[in-house]
């Protein structure tokens, strides 16, 4: 496919025939000689005029080669071109190298390709752009990494695995996060609060905490337990909380049984909560007796 040309493209074309810059730089006689000029109109000519040396082979149609007086080529084809190189091919440019294609390219390699970069690298695609890869893909980078999409306007990144996606460090995010299932192998911290939908929280083993941890709260054998801070939780808990094992509530006067029938009690601080029941909701607990 080709596309339109932007409003202003001129492309570029090659320098001007020695012979032919301008009116004064005709070949003069007898410095040129044309070798051959037969009845078709090929020419072979050869110009030895001072500031202007030149050779150039034409073809009817316009194809030409032709070689400056500072050793610069030019080679047009009007027509396609052809290269076919049976062995190795070697190509060595000392300056810059400039490609301008003005329709479709296409790169057909049958063993291996190997790009080294020793300086920036860059690509703009200003239409789409599609990657498939049939083995395994890697993508490192040696410092940091930026992945975005969309603009000022909008956009999303979307990430798609067949069995997971591992991620070797820490995730940090400053939006939403939404997740079908979220499982930690040691424990979830929440800066600002934890809800639940009617399903309430469900833990297969071990408890669940609420509150802020690391006062390092020792326990009755003096050893420090990283506990959650007694003074800052608060449960507000429209559905059933389950679990396995013992559920502890620190920051109010709650009892909660739980499947193995352990109860927890504290009295350590009378705060706010309240508890649904076929009757309605209820009022703040009642503080315990001295």
């Amino acid at each position: 496919m080709t596309l339109a040309k932007p409003q202003g493209y001129n492309g570029w074309i090659e320098p001007a025939s020695p012979a032919t810059v301008n009116a004064n730089s005709a070949p003069i006689y007898p410095y040129n000689n044309v070798l051959i000029h037969d009845e078709s109109g090929n020419i072979i000519e050869t110009d030895s005029t001072p500031d202007r040396e030149r050779i150039r082979v034409s073809h009817r149609s316009g194809t030409f080669i032709e070689m400056h007086p500072n050793g610069d080529e030019v080679h047009k084809v009007y027509g396609n071109s052809y290269a076919i190189t049976v062995s190795d091919n070697n190509v060595l440019v000392q300056g810059k190298c400039n490609i301008t294609i003005e329709g479709d390219a296409n790169i057909e390699i049958f063993g291996d390709k190997t790009e080294l970069v020793h300086g920036n690298y860059e690509l703009h695609v200003k239409g789409s752009m599609s990657q498939t890869v049939d083995g395994i893909g890697y993508i490192l980078s040696q410092q940091d990494m930026n992945v975005g999409g969309g603009g000022m306007t909008g956009g999303s990144v979307t990430m798609r695995t067949g069995d997971h996606l591992y991620l070797g460090g820490d995730l940090t995010v400053a939006g939403e996060f939404q997740a079908k299932k979220i499982t930690s192998e040691t424990r979830i911290d929440a800066g600002y609060g934890v809800s639940a939908g009617a399903g309430g929280f469900s833990t297969m083993s071990g408890g669940l905490f609420i509150g802020i941890p690391g006062f390092g709260i020792p326990d009755p054998l003096g050893v420090l337990r990283d506990e959650p801070n007694p003074l800052t939780n608060m449960i507000l808990c429209n559905g059933p909380i389950f679990s396995m094992g013992e559920l502890g509530i620190v920051s109010a006067d709650l009892a909660v049984v739980s499947l193995f029938g352990l109860l927890t009690l504290n009295n350590l601080i009378f705060d706010v909560h309240f508890h649904v029941s076929m009757v309605g909701p209820t009022g703040p607990a009642i503080p315990s007796l001295p």
